[in-house]
């Protein structure tokens, strides 16, 4: 990880007052894919927004599922 990133990403856990153990973890999960290709970087966020696509999906239906029982 680039120095300049890593100052940002603390300054982000700093105005957030949260701190994160993964550093690279949150750095992927800020990354977009365009600047992943344009930067040769290999991580980006589309595998974590898909994870969470399907996180989201999951919680959803289960509440629809138990809320409207009686609905196909």
């Amino acid at each position: 990880m680039v120095k300049d990133r890593k100052a940002q990403l603390e300054e982000l856990e700093q105005k957030l007052g949260v701190a994160f153990s993964d550093k690279k973890l949150l750095d992927q999960a800020l990354t977009h894919s365009s600047y992943s290709q344009q930067h040769h970087k290999t991580k980006n966020y589309e595998r974590l927004e898909f994870f969470g696509d399907a996180v989201l999906k999951l919680v959803i239906s289960e509440y629809l599922f138990h809320q409207f029982p009686d609905f196909n």
